[in-house]
């Protein structure tokens, strides 16, 4: 689902003829916060008796022509949302059957979508931030330590 488009004229100081710049729509003007926040919102929806079990990533995606969506996933079968945890209008239910920043790694790779930021309700694992490393994105929220040898 698309969120938002770049104003052409916003990050230059333009106007659109009002003397009014175009409002930047909030994905481009702190996509961190948005992701940040929103993993927030999403574990204080889980059920206590599940926080520790179930993991819910978020991330900001862009496309080819700097179109950007939020992308939400869960380590849930069938991409099972628990009761009181719920989708925003325009955001992206990411299905899969591995960790949920696996999931979302997999549906940007599949649609050619650059994954910019992600973050997870739970510190993310090893094995996921071997698959996040090598698209370029920022890992907003913790991580598990990596072993040492």
């Amino acid at each position: 689902m698309l969120v938002g488009t770049k104003p052409p004229c916003a990050a230059d100081g333009e106007t659109d003829g009002s003397g009014v710049a175009p409002p930047i729509a909030p994905l481009f003007r702190n996509s961190t916060h948005v992701v940040t926040a929103r993993v927030g919102e999403l574990r204080a929806a889980l059920p206590v008796a599940q926080r520790g079990r179930i993991t819910m990533a978020v991330a900001v995606a862009e496309d080819s022509n700097g179109v950007r969506t939020v992308l939400v996933a869960t380590s849930e079968p069938r991409s099972y949302l628990r009761p009181g945890v719920t989708l925003r209008p325009g955001e992206t239910m990411v299905g899969g059957t591995a960790h949920a920043e696996a999931n979302i790694v997999a549906h940007v790779q599949a649609n050619n979508l650059l994954v910019l930021e992600i973050g997870a309700t739970r510190p993310v694992c090893v094995p996921c931030q071997d698959l996040i490393d090598p698209t370029g994105a920022k890992i907003l929220t913790p991580l598990q330590p990596r072993l040492r040898t």
